[in-house]
């Protein structure tokens, strides 16, 4: 069957979710098992058997032969470990992994914006012919603009962290925390910062997910699918928000889409969450039974 087809066989709203999910085509199916561990899995103690991590990916249109090929490769890049018990294999995020999934989630579910006090903060990256170049990627990664090859800066909040409330490794370079912005600051800001493309992406998902959010309004049906509904979203929105620098709203276009598109991710993943996790209780399955119940990180993602 199709990809096309199989999402048409599918109720109206995920359908549509899955059709946004194939839309890139072919699918990297190791970077959509990382959002279900990151997402369902790591909040319920990490590990999960590899035929439960089929049959939901099953549910997304993938085969089991993806699945198995694509933790393949998530393992020989040190991203998940796996075990035996018998017949069944089972699998979870190694510690690297599973560190970096926590590290991210704050901007991913619980980013709130707030007012900005006009505070930089610079970075002085070591001469070039040193570590700069893997340093100053790392920091363009965290929210920083370039803004001489060793120079970067990121807006900061009044408790000393990034507005964005990134926590990037400073250690390898000399700070220097700066007050005042010069009044053109809201100007160049799209000149530093990938503002066009960000928004332009907010924008996609908000003609995706709106859509969906109209034909589901009530849960779905089949638990399962609520659980198809939740990762493909959780799927999207994290491709965007990880790419996003988190800027305070005085450097941003006033008619930012990231509000509105927040707002629709936490809606629509607030509707479809408790049948997921309905399904996810009576199916899924750890080396020591059923995966156990979700830890606190569960009832704070996407804050009203």
């Amino acid at each position: 069957m199709s990809e096309a087809s199989f999402a048409a066989e599918r109720p109206a709203a995920v359908a549509r979710a899955l059709a946004v999910l194939h839309r890139r085509s072919p699918i990297r199916a190791w970077s959509l098992i990382v959002t279900i561990f990151g997402d369902c899995i790591s909040p319920r103690g990490g590990s999960i058997g590899v035929g439960t991590l089929q049959e939901i990916a099953a549910a997304l249109g993938l085969d089991p032969g993806v699945v198995r090929t694509a933790l393949t490769r998530l393992a020989a890049d040190g991203l998940v470990e796996r075990e035996k018990a018998g017949r069944h294999s089972f699998a979870r995020l190694s510690p690297a992994a599973e560190a970096d999934t926590r590290r991210v989630a704050p901007q991913i579910y619980r980013f709130v914006e707030r007012p900005w006090s006009g505070r930089w903060r610079l970075a002085f990256l070591a001469p070039a012919g040193d570590a700069a170049p893997e340093l100053r990627a790392a920091l363009l990664r965290d929210g920083f603009a370039p803004v001489a090859p060793t120079l970067v800066m990121a807006p900061l909040a009044d408790d000393g962290v990034l507005y964005s409330g990134r926590r990037p490794d400073l250690a390898r370079a000399a700070v220097l925390d700066a007050a005042g912005p010069p009044a053109e600051a809201p100007s160049y800001a799209a000149d530093l910062w990938p503002t066009a493309a960000t928004g332009a992406a907010y924008a996609r998902f908000l003609a995706d997910f709106e859509p969906v959010a109209a034909a589901l309004r009530t849960p779905p049906a089949a638990d399962l699918d609520a659980l198809a509904i939740r990762i493909a979203l959780v799927h999207e929105f994290r491709r965007i928000v990880l790419r996003d620098p988190l800027l305070p709203a005085d450097l941003l276009p006033r008619d930012w889409p990231g509000r509105e598109a927040r707002a629709l991710a936490g809606r629509l993943y607030g509707l479809v969450l408790p049948a997921a996790e309905r399904w996810l209780d009576r199916e899924a399955r750890t080396i020591d039974g059923p995966l156990p119940p979700p830890d606190d990180r569960l009832g704070r993602r996407f804050p009203a």
